[in-house]
C-alpha cells in the first residue's frame, strides 16, 4: 500500500472525492495516527461531465482487507463535537491534517509561532450550554418561529465570537465563505506542510440523489477573524 504525499494528495482532490464524513477523533488527543484512503465501490461521483471515483478517509487500526485501502497518510486529526470548540496545535510530527465533513461548521486558523507550530479549531454550536441555536433565538424573538436561513445565521454568529477569542488576528473558514449561495456544499478540509509552514485547503462537493458531485479545490479563505 502507498504512503500518500502532498502532491498525489492535491492531485486526487482535484480529481476525486474525498469524503471525511466517517472519520473519527484522534484515538490519542492531539496526536497524529495513520489515516487510510478507501475507494467506495459502490459511490458514483461527477467531475463536471466525467464519472470519478470516491474515497472515503477512516482511521483504522489496520488495514482490512474487504477495504483494500488505496493509500495512507499520518496525519494530525482536528476532533469534532457539537456545542463545542475542538482545538489542534499542528507541530511537525505530520504532514498532514484532516478533520470531519465541514456543512455548517467554523474552520479557524491561528497565527503561526515562530517554530511554525499552528493551532487550528473546528467550532460547531449547533448547541449553546444544551440548548439549540433555535431555542436560543426563539428565546430572544419572544417565541416566534425561525426560518432555518436565520437559525444558521446566529450558530454562524456565535461560532465567529468564540473563533475570534481563540485566534483573533487569524483567519476563518465559515458558512458565508464556503457556502457562497448552495447550502448544500460540503467541505473536505485538509492541511500540508511544507518548508514555509502549513497550508490549508478545502475540496467543495455536494451529494444529490445519492451522486457525489465535485466542485473544486481551493485555498484556505484569508477572510480576517472579525465580528
Amino acid at each position: 500500500m502507498p504512503h500518500m504525499t502532498a502532491t498525489a494528495l492535491l492531485t486526487l482532490m482535484g480529481n476525486a472525492v474525498v469524503n471525511t464524513g466517517m472519520l473519527r477523533n484522534a484515538v490519542v488527543a492531539g496526536r497524529p495516527e495513520t489515516l487510510f484512503l478507501v475507494k467506495d465501490k459502490h459511490a458514483k461521483g461527477k467531475n463536471g461531465i466525467n464519472d470519478c471515483d470516491v474515497y472515503s478517509l477512516k482511521n483504522m487500526a489496520s488495514p482490512v482487507a474487504t477495504d483494500d485501502p488505496a493509500a495512507s497518510l499520518f496525519s494530525y486529526i482536528v476532533d469534532y463535537a457539537v456545542g463545542e470548540t475542538c482545538m489542534q496545535v499542528l507541530g511537525n510530527e505530520a504532514d498532514f491534517c484532516f478533520t470531519v465533513t465541514i456543512n455548517g461548521c467554523t474552520f479557524a486558523l491561528g497565527m503561526p509561532a515562530s517554530d511554525g507550530t499552528l493551532v487550528v479549531s473546528h467550532t460547531n454550536m449547533k448547541k449553546v450550554s444544551g440548548k439549540s441555536s433555535t431555542t436560543d433565538f426563539a428565546a430572544i424573538t419572544g417565541g416566534v418561529d425561525v426560518p432555518s436561513e436565520l437559525t444558521s445565521m446566529v450558530q454562524e454568529n456565535v461560532q465567529a465570537k468564540v473563533v475570534t477569542g481563540l485566534h483573533g488576528s487569524g483567519r476563518l473558514l465559515g458558512p458565508t465563505q464556503y457556502y457562497n449561495g448552495n447550502r448544500n456544499n460540503r467541505l473536505t478540509v485538509f492541511g500540508l506542510r511544507g518548508h514555509a509552514g502549513w497550508t490549508f485547503y478545502y475540496q467543495s462537493y455536494t451529494v444529490q440523489s445519492g451522486v457525489y458531485y465535485l466542485e473544486g479545490v481551493q485555498t484556505f479563505s484569508t477572510q480576517s477573524v472579525t465580528f
